[in-house]
């Protein structure tokens, strides 16, 4: 059976539900979505929305990050994140919007 990205994305999703599992989250997996969010991580007063994206080679996504901004400057108090994992690279981006603003430092 060929792997493709789809499975490879899935695949990471579960990874990261599972360290933020033990990280104390609770995590709802999204499966099949097509919206803001594939995984949804809630601890103590904090809402994480994370997008994962698998791909073989870099590219951009900004069209997706632009929406993931503009949501959370509507959106105030809740945590919007992209992850990008490239084929045998890792991970190549987490960006991660809060207010509207990007952030780097954020402590979890």
């Amino acid at each position: 059976m060929k792997t493709t990205n789809y499975i490879r994305g899935r695949k990471k999703e579960y990874e990261l539900k599972h360290k933020l599992e033990r990280q104390g989250f609770t995590v709802f997996r999204t499966a099949g979505s097509h919206g803001v969010a594939d995984l949804i991580a809630i601890k103590e007063g904090i809402a994480r929305f994370i997008q994962i994206k698998f791909t073989k080679k870099p590219i951009s996504f900004n069209q997706e990050a632009n929406e993931l901004r503009e949501l959370s400057s509507e959106n105030i108090g809740l945590y919007f994140e992209l992850y990008h994992y490239i084929l045998n690279a890792g991970i190549h981006n987490h960006i991660i919007y809060y207010g509207g603003l990007e952030k780097d430092d954020v402590a979890f």
